[in-house]
């Protein structure tokens, strides 16, 4: 269970916002039948999610997922402590055998194991050398994603040199073509982890690129683009459109933001009574 970080009250409804960054709504529309109590409810929500405005998006909240069984949290250099160990090959060798073995995902576990100790040995920042490469090439794109999305998730262990780390996987599989790795790169990309020169731009033809073949959490990154305007001209009608698409496609978060849009007029008008019907729907799908 997630460690809730904030707490919230109003009218005797909880909201919980965990570590995460969803927003799990406590919502009983059958208890909203009087107009005022409904716009004090959703006006209190409202400064929730502006109050926590870094943590509302998922896509703020990780890089990367893999179709089946991954999902990296994203967690920011400056949440690492100073005391995190150095990065060996024989701890992250353990690491991530450990997390394979648990998802009983082993078929690639020889080459996972060779090319994680030729990336130690030859790490040179963003690209792969020649020799490294040639060793990725032995794997399907998605398993070369795979592993770095695994790396990824080390940084809880070993800070921002597992981010760096990874960077270079997240690359070729991107380049190789897999969805997954194109949009975590293009996540890279726009945040600027792990030593990449931020490209906020770059990152929105990746997204656009994603969005057009039904990326879900594409679609959600590239509605926060036109949403607030970063890296694109700001487009509420675009935005609008593709938060319900990206809903639609299982992003539970996006519900939040189309209610959101609804509570502020973004979405062409004021509708209280859409705003909980959306709010409704992303806590049942965050259960």
């Amino acid at each position: 269970m997630a460690t809730k970080i904030a707490v919230f009250c109003c009218h005797r409804r909880v909201f919980h916002l965990p570590a995460n960054g969803r927003l799990i709504l406590a919502l009983s529309t059958s208890n909203f039948l009087k107009k005022r109590s409904l716009e004090r409810h959703i006006s209190c929500v409202c400064r929730c999610m502006q109050k926590n405005k870094g943590r509302m998006s998922l896509f703020s909240s990780f890089i990367g997922k893999e179709s089946l069984t991954y999902r990296v949290n994203k967690f920011s250099s400056s949440a690492t402590t100073k005391d995190a160990p150095q990065i060996t090959i024989e701890r992250l060798s353990e690491e991530i055998k450990a997390k394979l073995q648990e998802s009983g995902d082993q078929l690639f576990l020889e080459n996972h194991m060779v090319l994680l100790e030729a990336l130690m040995k030859h790490w040179r920042g963003e690209v792969l050398s020649v020799s490294v490469t040639r060793l990725a090439e032995k794997l399907p794109a998605k398993e070369v994603y795979k592993l770095a999305a695994l790396i990824f998730d080390t940084q809880k262990l070993f800070g921002k040199d597992a981010v760096e780390l990874s960077v270079p996987l997240f690359r070729y599989s991107a380049m190789a073509g897999d969805t997954d790795g194109m949009y975590s790169y293009g996540k890279l990309l726009e945040t600027g982890e792990g030593g990449i020169e931020p490209d906020v731009i770059e990152a929105g033809k990746v997204f656009t690129e994603l969005a057009e073949q039904g990326h879900p959490f594409a679609q959600f990154s590239l509605a926060q683009l036109y949403h607030n305007g970063i890296g694109m001209k700001k487009d509420l009608k675009m935005a609008f459109g593709l938060y319900e698409v990206s809903a639609k496609n299982g992003i539970s978060e996006a519900n939040n933001m189309i209610g959101s849009m609804y509570t502020s007029g973004e979405a062409g008008k004021i509708d209280l009574t859409k705003a909980v019907e959306y709010f409704t729907k992303a806590a049942e799908k965050g259960k």
